[in-house]
């Protein structure tokens, strides 16, 4: 999976599906951020000004091997949420962990008993299953294969994590530790006190690099 880089015409037509935001938002100042940040073949970066003055939830993604880019937050499908990438390329969210991806070279079609995620539930004070065992659906070449991953939770500790939008914010660390066929992985996540996540590093599909999130911009929340 790669992001391309975005065409002007293309960042028109994303406009038109952004729904927490409308196009009536979309000043020029705003459009040249958008183009800026989609189509630069380097490491997309807003300053602290241009993260408040964009009207959308947003994150940057970045795969180990290549170039950080600002994907957006679409729309919403009850607990899962579609981030726009380039190309309209989309990754699906659940609590924090990518649990689907649409129109990429190497779909990740679906992860199982996702309501036993420990991600869900990690900080409740009522106690959480640490363990989770799942399988994942895969398309490669027009090949499908799935996957079995077994994999272990830890609490890690509490951090201050400063983000993009300059803010420091006290988060918990929370790992897991697991297997995904033959290779080990672990993911990382900075959760806020609600379970929220604001940042992750993940393994999401097998001979992958590693995909970072880290939130940008999140419309609705202090």
């Amino acid at each position: 999976m790669s992001f391309l880089p975005l065409s002007a015409k293309s960042v028109i037509a994303l406009c038109s599906i952004f729904v927490l935001g409308g196009c009536t938002a979309v000043t020029d100042e705003t459009f040249e951020t958008i183009k800026y940040a989609f189509s630069s073949p380097e490491d997309a970066t807003l300053t602290e000004q241009q993260i408040s003055d964009f009207p959308y939830t947003a994150m940057y993604a970045r795969w180990d091997d290549s170039a950080r880019l600002l994907v957006v937050l679409g729309y919403a499908d009850g607990e899962e949420l579609s981030w726009i990438t380039a190309e309209n390329e989309t990754l699906i969210t659940r609590g924090g962990r990518v649990v689907r991806t649409a129109d990429v070279d190497t779909e990740l079609l679906a992860v199982s008993n996702l309501a036993e995620d420990p991600l869900q539930c990690v900080l409740d004070e009522d106690g959480c299953n640490m363990t989770w065992t799942r399988y994942m659906d895969i398309e490669r070449n027009q090949q499908r294969y799935s996957r079995r991953v077994h994999s272990d939770f830890s609490i890690v500790g509490e951090e201050s994590l400063q983000l993009p939008d300059g803010k420091t914010y006290q988060v918990t660390r929370v790992e897991e530790h697991g297997e995904l066929g033959t290779r080990e992985f672990v993911n990382v996540f900075w959760l806020e006190a609600d379970g929220h996540v604001v940042r992750s590093r993940q393994q999401i599909i097998p001979e992958r690099a590693a995909l970072e999130l880290t939130q940008v911009k999140w419309v609705g929340r202090d």
